[in-house]
This record gives structure tokens, sequence and C-alpha cells, in this order.
């Protein structure tokens, strides 16, 4: 079957069945943490749309937010919520990163409430600045333009066809519910997203900072902390010393690391130096609030044993596929899954394969 003709039964036929099947992957709920404090979150952080956590702050005068999450839509019940619990206007938004799950919605702050700033650092603004075309490292966000074309929805359906299709080749113990999970993604949640993605306007910061920006609201000190690169040379954490509160971009996020970062040499380090820090409630770029360092000590301690391995690796002069092989954490693997079989794959996929090939690229310097 021609591409063009998947594309358009996709659209009209499955994903109208599919929307009575499964749940809307952009359904958010809320949850109080603190006095005025509040997250926003999409249940289920492995469905394969991820979505970005978002953290409502109302103080005296106004209210801060931080990371608008993936879509218009996401953002739009943040909206109604704000309004549904404050009539103070949202005074600043903080985009943690620039990865689109996290500011897709920005747009939607900017019209809801008009003299909302947009805080980042100056490598977010450069990466949603990115103009439509863009490629390789410059390729910034531009993935959201291609998203809108019909060949860009097509590529990713072949890739979910064919991920689909390995799955059922390897057939591991559990493989069902991974097959579920993807086949939700193609039947329902790639057609909404490129709808999300047909109705964005990227809006990139207005306002930029470099190491750190303290806000003043009435008697709440908020800081906005650069503590190193981590998932990206922008990320930006949220720091409430009273509260002894820390908000994190994707360089920390549960249940499984998202092993993407370019740095990830410097990326242990900045989460070392958070480990130093004084808090006693973490919110991760995704997934459940940490009400204590167990979990960020073991992501550390998986970054700590796969760069171990991969300098080993490099100085033997292997391969990365020959590395790849050669690097074992079967010993952390199982305190991430619980052998559940959705955690395994994504582990495997989204965690210990590119945190590999990254440290790989990083040592030997290539791409």
């Amino acid at each position: 079957m021609r591409p063009i003709v998947i594309l358009t039964v996709f659209l009209l036929t499955s994903f109208l069945a599919a929307q009575r099947k499964y749940p809307d992957p952009y359904k958010f709920e809320f949850k109080k943490i603190a006095d005025d404090i509040y997250l926003a979150y999409r249940p289920n952080p492995l469905k394969a749309l991820v979505e970005g956590n978002s953290t409502i702050i109302i103080n005296d005068r106004d209210v801060v937010v931080f990371d608008a999450t993936g879509s218009p839509r996401g953002a739009g019940q943040i909206v109604d919520k704000i309004k549904e619990l404050t009539e103070k206007p949202v005074r600043y938004l903080i985009n943690s990163h620039g990865h689109g799950d996290h500011t897709l919605g920005n747009q939607v702050f900017v019209k809801a409430f008009p003299g909302c700033e947009i805080i980042a650092r100056e490598e977010t603004r450069k990466y949603m600045s990115a103009p439509e075309g863009s490629t390789g490292k410059n390729r910034g966000i531009a993935y959201v333009y291609e998203f809108q074309t019909e060949a860009g929805i097509e590529k990713r359906i072949k890739y979910l066809q064919d991920e689909i299709e390995k799955v059922k080749q390897e057939a591991k113990p559990g493989y069902q519910a991974i097959l579920d999970n993807l086949t939700e993604y193609l039947e329902q949640d790639l057609a909404l997203r490129r709808k999300e993605y047909l109705s964005v306007e990227v809006t990139p910061p207005t306002f930029t900072f470099e190491n750190q920006l303290t806000l003043h609201r009435g008697d709440r000190e908020i800081q906005l902390l650069y503590l190193g690169k981590g998932d990206t040379p922008g990320d930006v954490w949220l720091y409430l010393p009273r509260k002894k509160m820390l908000c994190s971009p994707d360089a920390f996020v549960h249940p499984i690391p998202y092993g993407f970062s370019r740095n990830p040499l410097e990326w242990l380090e900045t989460l070392k130096g958070v480990r130093e820090m004084d808090f006693d409630m973490i919110i991760p770029g995704h997934g459940e609030i940490q009400y204590d360092k167990a979990y960020l000590s073991l992501v550390i301690a998986l970054l700590e044993t796969i760069q171990d391995q991969v300098k080993e690796a490099v100085q033997k002069g292997m391969s990365l596929e020959a590395t790849e092989a050669f690097v074992k954490v079967d010993h952390l693997q199982h305190k991430f899954t619980q052998n559940d079989p959705v955690k395994t794959y994504y582990f495997e996929g989204y965690s210990k394969s590119p945190v590999i090939q990254r440290t790989y690229n990083e040592l030997t310097k290539s791409e």
C-alpha cells in the first residue's frame, strides 16, 4: 500500500475507531503538592506520546508556571485550572529546556495572559528559533514543522509499523504489552499529535538568563538555576528554598531516564551536584514526584556504570557495536524495570542504548 494511502486510511478510519478505545494522551490530572502549589501531570508517563510535567506556583499577586507541556490542548487544561484556582494572572512561564513536550503550549499562556514573559536560557531560545528545514545539531524545534507535513507523518507511521513488526518477531516475554503500547500510539496518538502540531505556533522565550535568576514574588523566593549541561545545554532547574522543593528539566525523569544527552559526561556531574542540594521534594521532568534522593542516586549509578565501561571499551579500541555488547548493567536494570516488559523496552531504547552511544561518541569525538 502506498504511503499516502496509508496516511489517509490512518487519519480517517483508524483514528475515529481508536478514539473510542484509548484514553486521551493529552488529558492532564492535577495534584496539590504544597500551599498554593499544584502539579499538572499526565498519568502513565511511558505512553509513547510523552508529555512533560507542569508546576503551578500561585503567589501574592501573580502565578509562575514551570513548563508549558507539549501541546495547545494540554496547556489549555492548565490555563483553565489556573483560572479555576485564582484570578491572578500568569506573570512568568519558565521553559526548563527547548524540547517540544515542554514548550509547545507556550502560545496558549501568552494568549490567555497578556504580558506573560517566557523565561529560559539563551540556548533554549536558539533551539526554539531554528527555522523550518534546519538539520543536524542545529535542527532544534524544526522537527515540529516536519511533523506538519504528509511526508513527516508518513515517516513516523513507517517507523512504528517497522518497530511493531520487530517486537513481534523477537517475541520476548511480555511482548504483547509492548505491542499494545506501540499500537495505541500508531492507531490514535500519532494522529492526535499531528493535529496538535498543525495548530502550534512555536513561541520562543522572551527573556533569557545565563546562570541564575531569582524571582521575588511577595515573600516567596523562586530561584532559576543553570547547574550544568544535562538533557540539553539549556537546562533550567527551579528551586524554592523555603519549601525545599526542586523542579527538574529532563535531565531527571521517572521511571526511566532519558539517555539522549549530547553531553553525557557533564550530565553525570550535573546530577551529582544536584544531589548535594538541600531539597525534600524533586519534581522530575516526567513521572512521579520523588520525596528523597534514592532514585536520583540510582540514575547517577547507572550513568557512572555505563560511562566507566564505555571508557574501558574505548581504551581497548572497540567499535561502537562491540562496546554496546560489552557494557553490562543487568544489576541496575532490574531496579528501574522490576522486569516489567514495557519498562524494559523503554529502558533499553531510552536509557541504556542511547547513553552508551552518546558516551562513546563524546569520548571518540564521533557522531
